[in-house]
């Protein structure tokens, strides 16, 4: 795509002591993030689960000419079974089960389907075969950008074609996503407060050195813009913060 791209360049010495602080603060996120989504599974949707259970039993036993009370507790239920749907949505929000269990492409392909269905844009993924294997960290950061590249996409493109490839050149993973939106002028660099944010294009930053990464953006007005997120393929990053028992092989379904 045509367009300018917003370099990184070497930090200084305070602004790289700041970027180690929010790498840490980022850690601490993602702690904070298990801590919650885990609460609310286990208390929060547990209990709704009860009352709804509850419910039925107290609905079977009402008397059969107890019409309104017996559509009322209908009712009642349909609203504690949706609550409880989304208690547990916002618990997969904040830590997405399937990418330990099943791994990062079939977290891509429901993280797209949601934009999908949220959005209603036409999205293409192309996923080619990885040769090697990154941290359970790494797998994290690189869905936490996906997410972030996404909402960015939905909030503020005004787009109508979005295309992610998932990919490896030489000893890195590759995700690529390009829009067809409105883009940015990179020699400017978005500015805090407008669109696309200081804050979140270092984020972006932060998330991928974190685990020995870079992230490219290209952009210009009028002619969308391409998110490039280099991650090391074979990459063993543990911290006390995120709990890693294993590394992953990502492979792309047939």
């Amino acid at each position: 795509m045509a367009g300018n791209v917003l370099k990184q360049t070497k930090a200084p010495p305070s602004e790289r002591m700041l970027r180690g602080l929010s790498r840490r603060v980022l850690q601490a996120q993602e702690v904070e993030r298990e801590h919650v989504a885990l609460e609310l599974h286990d208390h929060i949707t547990e209990a709704l689960c009860i009352i709804l259970i509850r419910l039925r039993v107290m609905t079977g036993n009402l008397p059969v000419r107890a019409t309104s009370s017996r559509e009322e507790a209908a009712v009642i239920s349909r609203l504690v079974e949706e609550a409880a749907e989304n208690v547990e949505r916002i618990s997969c929000r904040l830590r997405p089960g399937v990418l330990g269990i099943l791994g990062l492409v079939p977290a891509l392909r429901g993280a797209i389907a949601g934009f999908v269905k949220r959005t209603g844009l036409d999205l293409k993924l192309a996923c080619g075969r990885l040769p090697g294997r990154v941290s359970a960290v790494a797998e994290l950061v690189l869905f936490r950008i996906f997410e972030e590249v996404l909402e960015n996409v939905e909030r503020h493109a005004h787009a109508r074609h979005v295309t992610v490839r998932l990919n490896h050149s030489g000893a890195f993973m590759q995700l690529m996503v390009r829009d067809d939106g409105v883009g940015f002028d990179t020699n400017r660099g978005p500015v805090r407060g407008q669109e696309r944010g200081t804050f979140g294009l270092l984020g972006l930053e932060e998330r991928a050195t974190s685990v020995g990464g870079s992230v490219q953006i290209k952009s210009a007005p009028l002619a969308g813009t391409q998110v490039m997120v280099r991650i090391p393929l074979v990459k063993s990053v543990r911290t006390p913060a995120v709990a890693v028992a294993h590394r992953t092989l990502v492979r792309c379904p047939a």
